[in-house]
């Protein structure tokens, strides 16, 4: 693996929880493999716009039917797809925000999943067109989850794992980081994740480890 994309959501940087393990466990990655390349796509801090009506018009289109003025209007999803297609594996890092994810977060995945681009309509439904990657999530929630008294119920993860999987990204895993509110130190957190996202690096395999 050569290159990795990590994606943020958090609209804190130092004091975010996800930014942070997912910083470690990028971390552990290039200690042992100086070479990686690691792109950000800093959501929290440079927030996408939301797609409005021309978007999506002009991305119902085929290529060939859409006019100068359209292609300008797709050229920034233009270059987060491929942003996203190069990337030899994903890490998303992303806290929940009233039980589902930040809406800049959402803003980039109208701009990544996009018929013809990413995923084709055929008898089957929708069928992915990006080539299967690692997709490594780290989702931060200020409770708990679950089914137990006082948990709440996680929307995210599944719903991000659709839809990379509407994409053709199969090699989906989450980790979630729970009770950050009440935590007086998460300095466990890095660790726990840095070992579970940890991914085979060499040049032509890219695998999760264990």
């Amino acid at each position: 693996m050569k290159t990795l994309l990590h994606v943020s959501a958090s609209p804190r940087h130092a004091a975010s929880h996800s930014r942070k393990a997912a910083a470690a466990a990028i971390a552990h990655l290039q200690l042992h493999h100086p070479a990686l390349q690691v792109i950000e796509r800093d959501l929290g801090m440079e927030p996408l716009p939301h797609p409005d009506a021309a978007f999506v018009q002009a991305s119902l289109l085929p290529d060939a039917q859409r006019d100068a003025a359209q292609r300008v209007v797709l050229r920034l999803s233009d270059r987060l797809i491929a942003e996203l297609s190069s990337a030899d594996a994903i890490v998303l890092s992303t806290p929940m925000h009233n039980f589902t994810l930040p809406s800049v977060l959402k803003a980039w995945i109208d701009h990544v999943v996009r018929p013809r681009q990413t995923f084709r309509l055929d008898a089957n439904g929708k069928t992915g067109l990006l080539r299967d990657r690692p997709v490594r999530v780290v989702l931060a929630s200020g409770g708990s989850l679950g089914a137990e008294p006082g948990g709440q119920v996680d929307f995210v993860t599944p719903y991000l794992r659709y839809v990379f999987e509407v994409i053709g990204l199969r090699d989906f895993k989450a980790v979630s980081l729970e009770n950050c509110n009440r935590r007086t130190s998460v300095s466990a957190l890095p660790t726990i994740t840095s070992s579970w996202l940890d991914i085979d690096c060499r040049a032509d395999h890219c695998a999760p480890i264990g």
